[in-house]
């Protein structure tokens, strides 16, 4: 693990070793009072993930004590590990974001290690000092908190000590920690304003959306807090993305040059995964349309607001075929009363479906392993028409997916999400066949 032309995120045992696979840090400036930050990691030359080159790693940070907002990054770790991943190796929806790697135990000594390796431009003062800081603005739930590389003058709440002394006060503190992908990107928000996007582009990024939505539906996982800027927009090379959807008589094929991406699951709710104690009990009841309707008033208030183009409010009006809501409608739906979205998200997704063959030529849709087929059904086929059972959390997700089943509530400790990716890799090492373990038993 030492050299850089063998760093593998996926040997990682833990998320706080990956100071090891680091080589700079560029943090967030944020006006938010959320008790988190935000790191941008550079990664060393060659590093891989499951045999893939990445460069970048996004790290959420949060203070392990006993608050709603740790107990709500606790239950986003499980939604990454147990069901975001197994949905991405499963080819089941590619519209989330990826996470490497998660922990709930990382120590003060593992986030100095990592600001070592990624600021070596500051002295270990500086660091210390900073890392106090920016920890001191997330415990008080301060705003304006500065990037973590930034030198700034001593704010009134930071004590003024020596800095030998800074570790002490944060040093038996455990820190949760997410390791998610990084490339270039853009929320919804930013991308949809720009100008001369064409309906077709807008309106492939919406089926995306929606059939994001709609594999979420079935796994019975709500988001919670979909807004505009908690999609990202990945721009890429043309290619074709086909989708095999529930309900759907035939493949949907388009020809695409943005893939969005659904992130920050923090206000999720799963009752497979537990009761996310870091939510308010009437948010832990499923509604299988919540998310839309979080999504629809998002972009309405946008609109209102002018942070969006009135084409977008038209768009999602077009697509449902009906006709515009007050915001004062849709907030009253936001909280289960009155009516709601007629339409159903498979209805949408059949509307655009129908758009999308109209406007644009037929496209063809390549088959075979390197193809971008995804089977966004509730059994979760492969291409081979069986359901993957190679991990724990692969049949979790069926038990979810199973509308006959009994759910089992299950109690997660926040000891036993310290070795969640090290457990998942190792039962999926387990039970594939040797030469499909190429990447996972490489020596370090």
């Amino acid at each position: 693990m030492g050299s850089a032309q063998s760093c593998q995120l996926d040997q990682v045992s833990n998320l706080c070793d990956m100071h090891q696979c680091i080589s700079k840090v560029q943090g967030k400036a944020s006006n938010s009072a959320s008790p988190t930050d935000t790191w941008l990691c550079t990664l060393k030359p060659n590093t891989t993930f499951n045999g893939q080159p990445c460069s970048h790693t996004f790290m959420k940070i949060g203070i392990n004590n006993a608050t709603k907002a740790a107990a709500a990054l606790t239950f986003e770790c499980l939604v990454y590990d147990r069901l975001i991943v197994p949905i991405l190796d499963a080819q089941m929806c590619p519209h989330f974001l990826r996470s490497y790697l998660v922990s709930t135990s990382c120590t003060y000594s593992d986030l100095e290690k990592t600001l070592r390796a990624g600021l070596s431009d500051l002295d270990d003062r500086q660091r210390a000092i900073n890392l106090h800081r920016n920890l001191t603005y997330m415990e008080k739930k301060e705003k304006r908190r500065p990037a973590i590389q930034k030198i700034t003058p001593r704010q009134a709440f930071v004590p003024k000590i020596a800095s030998h002394l800074v570790p002490n006060f944060f040093m038996h503190h455990r820190f949760i920690v997410i390791s998610t992908e990084y490339s270039q990107v853009q929320t919804y928000r930013d991308w949809v304003s720009r100008e001369h996007l064409s309906s077709a582009e807008r309106f492939s990024v919406l089926l995306q959306i929606l059939i994001a939505l709609q594999v979420m539906s079935f796994v019975k996982l709500m988001h919670n807090d979909l807004h505009t800027s908690n999609i990202l927009i990945r721009q890429h090379p043309p290619q074709v993305m086909t989708y095999i959807i529930h309900g759907l008589d035939r493949p949907v094929s388009i020809l695409t040059t943005h893939t969005a991406l659904v992130f920050d699951f923090d206000h999720a709710t799963c009752k497979a995964l537990g009761v996310n104690k870091g939510m308010s009990q009437d948010r832990q009841q499923f509604q299988d349309k919540r998310d839309l309707v979080c999504f629809y008033k998002n972009v309405t208030r946008n609109v209102r607001k002018q942070d969006m183009p009135q084409v977008c409010l038209d768009d999602l009006n077009a697509l449902f075929r009906t006709r515009p809501f007050t915001l004062a409608e849709i907030e009253r739906w936001s909280v289960g009363d009155g009516n709601d979205i007629e339409p159903s998200i498979a209805a949408g997704i059949q509307s655009i479906a129908e758009m999308l063959e109209k406007t644009l030529p037929p496209i063809e849709a390549p088959f075979g392993p390197k193809a971008n087929v995804y089977y966004a059904t509730p059994k979760m086929l492969l291409p081979n028409g069986n359901f993957n059972r190679s991990s724990a959390d692969h049949i979790l997700l069926d038990k979810c997916m199973d509308e006959k089943s009994v759910f089992r509530n299950l109690q997660i400790s926040p000891e036993e999400t310290r070795h969640f990716s090290k457990k998942r890799r190792m039962e999926d090492a387990s039970t594939q066949s040797p030469n499909k373990t190429n990447t996972k038993t490489m020596s370090q």
